[in-house]
């Protein structure tokens, strides 16, 4: 008789225990199914579908684009948000598939060299010898809440170097900024806004760009007498 309770005993204790595992194990997948995932972006500057490049290119040198530079905040993968003019955050689930600094090179590179402003468009390292360098550095991405309406904002700074001049002479700086409203401040939304803010810039870049290279460069200052 002892034998038997225990025996039903431990038959309810096991019983008992196996519930509780599966509730346990019911609740983790619970807490696995609703964890959020990552989502990562990437940067797209689409050139308008009229755009026709001219049939020869403005000079017929090569250009190099040098990984651009961010600076100080503007590093991280994280998508910025602004909230005011001291507060800011970036999205731990939303980030850019890699720096935005070098999304930003790569777009550059891809237009100007659909633009054919130059024979051809390399990257550093390249076997090809290259007559001009483009250098870039991010000033500020992301999205702005500080107004009434939530904004896509985009400020890039561009130096055009002649690679032939005994001290490589700048042809062009200039800094360009582009700020676009936005129906809401999702995440993708913004990416859409900073897709067309970067087209923007770059169609800038390019009408700038065209405009010097068809100037001939300003002599170089004589030497200073003896």
């Amino acid at each position: 008789m002892t034998w038997t309770n225990h025996g039903r005993r431990l038959a309810g204790f096991l019983t008992g225990s196996a519930a509780l595992l599966l509730a346990a194990a019911g609740c983790l997948g619970g807490l696995r199914r609703e964890m959020p995932l990552k989502q990562s972006y990437l940067l797209e500057a689409r050139r308008p579908a009229d755009a026709q490049p001219p049939a020869a290119p403005a000079v017929p040198e090569w250009l190099r684009i040098q990984p651009f530079r961010a600076t100080a905040g503007q590093e991280g993968k994280g998508l910025p948000y602004r909230l005011d003019d001291l507060r800011g955050r970036r999205e731990s689930l939303h980030e850019f598939a890699s720096p935005p600094a070098a999304l930003l090179t790569q777009q550059a590179r891809d237009w100007l060299g659909a633009a054919r402003l130059f024979a051809g468009v390399v990257a550093p390292g390249g076997a090809t010898a290259a007559a001009y360098s483009l250098e870039g550095v991010l000033h500020e991405i992301g999205a702005d809440l500080r107004g009434d309406e939530p904004t896509a904002v985009l400020e890039l700074q561009f130096t055009l170097v002649d690679e032939r001049s005994p001290s490589f002479a700048v042809r062009r700086q200039a800094r360009y900024r582009e700020t676009l409203p936005l129906p809401d401040a999702t995440p993708a939304t913004v990416v859409r806004g900073l897709d067309q803010a970067l087209a923007r810039i770059l169609a800038r870049l390019e009408a700038d760009l065209r405009q010097e290279l068809a100037t001939p460069p300003a002599p170089a200052a004589p030497a200073p007498a003896p």
